[in-house]
């Protein structure tokens, strides 16, 4: 079986003050396009797709995009995209607003690993200047019930009938519903199996559709990390300082160097760390 995977690619690169009327609309964009230039007009990127199931639905490749000129009567952005050389479609749009354009792609266009996505800014007609943003963009595509690095996170739209999540390289695989995160329950009813190749498949009926459901292994789950950071003593009555130097951790040997000179003075002079000052005080 499959489902339709999610792949989210965006990078916030230009900060559009001065076009966005809504900051919460979305203020940075990833890229501009220039159709009347060859050189600026197209934005070409990378998607990873892993476990393609060429067998699947039609995928979808969705692109957000913000209009930056305007010109009275007449359409003013024209955008293709297109997916390993393969054209999806064209859209167009009017002003300098936001613009949403979702294109259907075949599996058939789509490649294990990775795939080519371009947007291109084309010139309308009676148009001899155009410039338009690419926000972001997402590719939905059918994806095997196979985990990766132990572990597949999906979200279930085949109800009640069984699910069966293959690739795991430990036996120890625990199916959770993260639908809501603060609320996340064991899932029942999950039967572990052996394959001859040596991994192992976890089997269990999603339920209700639209749950979002993690199946993983404990060591395929980031550990929490942290820095200890030392007593500053400024809680302390023995602390006693008429200069204090508030630092970052990479600035404190330099720091303290002033702090020794401003002492030598006849100024005591002590050194905090930035860290410690924020979790203390």
């Amino acid at each position: 079986g499959s489902f339709l995977a999610a792949v989210h690619l965006e990078q916030d690169k230009m900060a559009l003050t001065s076009v966005v009327a809504s900051p919460e609309g979305g203020l940075w964009m990833w890229r501009s396009l220039l159709a009347q230039y060859s050189f600026a007009n197209s934005l070409s990127t990378q998607a990873v797709l892993p476990q393609l199931a060429p067998e699947g639905a039609d995928a979808k490749v969705v692109v957000r995009l913000h209009g930056g000129t305007d010109f009275a009567g007449i359409i003013d952005h024209q955008v293709r995209v297109s997916v390993n050389g393969v054209a999806l479609g064209t859209c167009s749009w009017d002003g300098i607003v936001p613009y949403t354009a979702e294109m259907t792609c075949s599996p058939d266009t789509l490649l294990e690993g990775a795939n080519t996505i371009e947007v291109l800014a084309l010139l309308p007609d009676g148009v001899s200047e155009s410039v338009c943003y690419v926000d972001w963009i997402d590719i939905h595509y059918p994806r095997h019930f196979a985990a990766r690095d132990n572990q597949l996170v999906f979200t279930s739209s085949t109800g009640d009938d069984v699910v069966t999540v293959t690739g795991f390289t430990r036996p120890d695989v625990h199916v959770l519903d993260v639908t809501d995160p603060e609320r996340t329950r064991v899932l029942s009813g999950v039967t572990l199996s052996a394959a001859a190749d040596g991994t192992h498949a976890v089997s269990f009926a999603p339920g209700l559709v639209g749950r979002v459901l993690a199946a993983f292994c404990p060591s395929a789950v980031a550990q929490p990390a942290g820095t200890g950071v030392a007593p500053s003593g400024l809680g302390d009555w023995r602390t006693c300082a008429e200069h204090v130097i508030i630092a970052v951790p990479e600035m404190l040997e330099v720091a303290q160097a002033l702090a020794d000179h401003r002492t030598s003075t006849g100024l005591a002079s002590i050194v905090v760390n930035l860290q410690d000052a924020r979790a203390k005080h």
